[in-house]
Formats: C-alpha cells, sequence, structure tokens
C-alpha cells in the first residue's frame, strides 16, 4: 500500500520529532510522522510522572504531560501521524523522493527528518542474584506510577538524572528513600544533587549491590562498600534500577548514513551524508553535543530549517 508524496517524512515522535512536526506546519509543509510505537518518546513511555526540571517555562509540568501537549499541538497542526509503524528501510523512490518502508505502508517524502532517539530502549540491568524473580514485582526500571510506593521503603541504585529525579520524586510519597550509587561522581544535574538531603533522601557512595533476596515481606538488598572493603545488607520493600538503558538503534547502519557508533554524524545544519535526510535529537551526534530535551528541540528547527532550504532548491514546497 503506498501514500502520496509528502514534503517531509519525520521519523521519530519523541521530543525532537514532534517539534519537528510542529515546526514544518508553521512552513506549511506537508508533514507525515511515524512512530514505531506510542507517540510522545521517552517521556511518555518510561517517565511519565517524573518532573521536568529544566525546560523554561513549564517547570511545573510532568514528562507525560509534556508528551501529550506536543502531541496534541502537532495534530492541531496538521500533522499526520502514525503510530505503531516501524520503518525498516529508507530507500531512494525516484527523482527526489525517499521512501519509507514499513510492514504495512510506504511513506513517500521529498526530504526526510530522523528522530528516532536511541531506538527501541531496554533497561540496564544490574545483572545480580534475585533481580530476574523480582523484575516487574518489588523491582523496577521505571517510575510510572509514585502512589504505589507510598509509605515504602526504597532503594533507588544509580547515579545520572534518572535515577536522582526518582529518588526526589519518590521522597514525596514513600516512607523511606535510600540512593545507591557505585561512584562518588554523579552525573545527574547539581542543583538536584543539593535537593537531595533537602527532601531527606539517604545517599550511599562507592555502593554496589550485590544481590537482592525476599525475606518474610522484606526485601534485603547485600550492599558492598569499594572504599571500606565491607559488605551490609538493607531492609527494604521495593528496588527501582536507573543505571542506564541499552539503546537498539534498528536498521540504521543498513540505510548508507554514517554513523559514530550507533549515533547518526550531522554537521551544524543538521545534514546527514545522504543528500535529503536530517537527523536531530539523540540519535544524532556532533561535538559539542548535549542530550537534553530542549536541545533536540533547537536541532528540531535547525533540521525543518535546512530541510526547507533543500526543498526550495528543487522547487518544492
Amino acid at each position: 500500500m503506498a501514500g502520496d508524496v509528502n514534503d517531509l517524512i519525520i521519523v521519530g515522535a519523541g521530543p525532537a520529532g514532534l517539534a519537528a512536526g510542529i515546526f514544518a506546519r508553521a512552513r506549511s509543509m506537508r508533514v507525515a510522522l511515524v512512530e514505531a510505537s506510542q507517540a510522545g518518546g521517552q517521556l511518555m513511555a518510561l517517565f511519565p510522572e517524573k518532573p521536568l526540571y529544566n525546560i523554561p517555562a513549564v517547570a511545573s509540568a510532568l514528562a507525560g504531560e509534556y508528551a501529550c501537549n506536543l502531541v496534541r499541538q502537532a495534530r492541531d497542526e496538521g500533522v499526520e501521524l502514525f503510530e505503531g509503524q516501524t520503518v525498516h528501510r529508507l530507500e531512494a523512490a525516484g527523482s527526489d523522493v525517499q521512501a519509507a518502508i514499513t510492514d504495512d505502508y510506504v511513506h513517500y517524502g521529498r526530504a526526510v527528518i530522523l528522530a528516532t532517539g536511541m531506538g527501541q530502549m531496554s533497561p540496564r540491568k544490574l545483572g545480580v542474584p534475585g533481580e530476574a524473580e523480582l523484575a516487574g514485582n518489588r523491582l523496577v526500571y521505571a517510575v510510572t506510577s509514585p502512589q504505589t510506593f507510598a509509605g515504602q521503603r526504597v532503594l533507588v541504585v544509580g547515579g545520572g538524572d534518572a535515577a536522582v529525579d526518582n529518588a526526589l520524586l519518590l521522597s514525596d510519597v514513600a516512607g523511606k528513600v535510600v540512593l545507591a550509587h557505585r561512584s562518588s561522581s554523579f552525573k545527574a544535574q547539581e542543583r538536584h544533587l543539593e535537593m537531595l538531603p533537602v527532601k531527606g533522601v539517604e545517599v550511599l557512595v562507592d555502593v554496589q549491590v550485590r544481590g537482592l533476596q525476599e525475606e518474610s515481606d522484606a526485601l534485603v538488598a547485600r550492599l558492598y562498600c569499594a572504599s571500606s572493603g565491607e559488605e551490609r545488607t538493607l531492609e527494604i520493600d521495593r528496588v527501582v534500577v536507573n543505571v542506564g538503558l541499552v539503546p537498539n538503534p534498528g536498521p540504521l547502519a543498513d540505510w548508507g548514513l554514517q554513523l559514530e557508533g550507533k549515533l547518526i554524524k550531522v554537521d551544524s545544519e543538521m545534514k546527514t551524508n545522504q543528500p535529503g535526510v536530517f537527523a536531530c535529537g539523540d540519535a544524532v551526534t556532533y561535538p559539542g553535543k548535549l542530550k537534553m530535551v530542549v536541545t533536540a528541540i533547537g536541532e528540531a528547527a535547525t533540521a525543518v530549517n535546512t530541510a526547507f532550504q533543500y526543498l526550495k532548491t528543487r522547487g518544492t514546497p
């Protein structure tokens, strides 16, 4: 089944892809936005209840709420959104036309913006005894409903923004929150780290989780302190593991794109090495790249402007 030729195909409906769709419609471009799962990206799938602290003017919004607003605005602006369609191939389809091929549909566009993020993401595991048995019950990798932790003793494992933000989020509802990080150096933003003691979060550094075991009504975490060489146990009710995500960028390597690792190399105009193909958001890399929602949105604006100028040189849109 084939569709009409759009001015622009956007692959990926996270913040970067949704913003690109909104910006493209402001240019009166006809846009097809294709998403493999649910529109909203990681904000919707992994962190819907996480407060956003670093987006100007929306500091009080939750990630899921912000993502819903982006989706709503994109639809209102006339972006045609296709959810549940995975793009398996991207290939030329005649003169100055690209084809984004899914299982059941072929989307045609005169230009393409790839905003695929890191593709399908899966949480990085601790790889310790007891983890697999507890996963999905007393151990989770994302906090989608903070109220389910009400009054409980919670161990959050990790040292990045996700772990610190979840520790802060849960401190409002949980009975006790302990944040354990294997290093003494955190990757989270400084202001959020400063909030941990204010919110009553106990912080353990240079600590590794060596095992998890259910005992009676409690959960016992076996901890190892690297600096002292000592082991201790911690009695808790739930565990939140935020030690990173494992990316699966999918078939990008087969699309003729120049990659650096698993990321798409772009220049300052968000151009890839393929004519008519641009990229933005977490999917891309360039010197000085900073992974933030606001950065992704800025890159989306640049990618749309570059794509628009590219089409103008070819007599469209």
